[in-house]
């Protein structure tokens, strides 16, 4: 949220989470000046990037908030956010945590959920050559500009929890949609902790045409395992997508 500050924000810098296996931390978020994200109104959240891996929450995690907005010269540039925010779990036992920082200029509001018994799971869209959803031969497969698709949405969730996280949105300050020579939607982040008791919704959506006119919604569930993956194929405008889930158990000794 923007206090002296006006909109439009641009705003760069970095988010970072330290958990118990990495001192380092794990980029959540990351902009640099030439290439800030657009904040136009009050509670846009940021693009985030991360994390790469599962976080491992023993006691503690820390939040790492670095973030400046972009003026005419560098040397003019303000400091919006830079700050740290501590998760301890054996003092908050809630499931749904939210907490803020805030700074003369604004403020930012971190949500986030602790998932018990979690498994992680990391998402690939692959967009497959040569199909479309009757079966029918296609010309190999166009890069964007070329009318692939004019707009992509990846979001995921659990059958449990219906609050989304944004894997991929090309609507978004900055997003480009890249598509590599194997078909493979470079998406913005890939990973998502499910519990060994719930399962994983994937969704994507898919705008073509001359308009973007041409909407196609498309789901998939998978159940989690410690270790494999799980695939499932959907239409998405006149193309097949590939959802391929890999699972791998996280780091998570019992503590009494």
């Amino acid at each position: 949220s923007s206090g002296v500050a006006s909109f439009p924000l641009s705003l760069y810098g970095s988010v970072v989470v330290r958990d118990a296996l990495d001192d380092e931390g794990i980029c959540l978020f990351h902009r640099e000046r030439d290439d800030p994200q657009l904040i136009t109104s009050q509670g846009e959240p940021l693009l985030l990037t991360g994390p790469t891996r599962g976080l491992v929450v023993f006691g503690f995690l820390f939040f790492d908030f670095n973030l400046k907005l972009k003026t005419g010269r560098v040397e003019d540039d303000i400091e919006f956010i830079q700050d740290m925010m501590e998760y301890n779990r054996h003092m908050n036992q809630h499931t749904h945590i939210s907490d803020s920082l805030s700074s003369p200029l604004g403020a930012v509001e971190l949500c986030y959920m602790a998932v018990r018994g979690a498994i992680e799971s990391t998402v690939e869209i692959q967009i497959l050559k040569n199909s479309t959803k009757d079966g029918n031969q296609k010309k190999d497969l166009c890069v964007v500009d070329d009318g692939l698709y004019r707009k992509i949405s990846v979001h995921a969730r659990t059958t449990k929890i219906p609050e989304e996280m944004v894997l991929f949105d090309s609507n978004a300050s900055g997003a480009v949609i890249t598509v590599g020579d194997d078909g493979v939607l470079e998406l913005s982040r890939r990973v998502v902790a499910v519990s060994v008791g719930d399962s994983l919704v994937i969704t994507v959506e898919t705008w073509d045409g001359d308009c973007g006119d041409l909407h196609t919604k498309s789901s998939f569930v998978f159940a989690p395992l410690v270790y494999g993956e799980g695939r499932a194929v959907v239409p998405c405008a006149g193309y097949m997508m590939q959802i391929k889930v890999v699972w791998s158990a996280l780091f998570n000794p019992k503590i009494d």
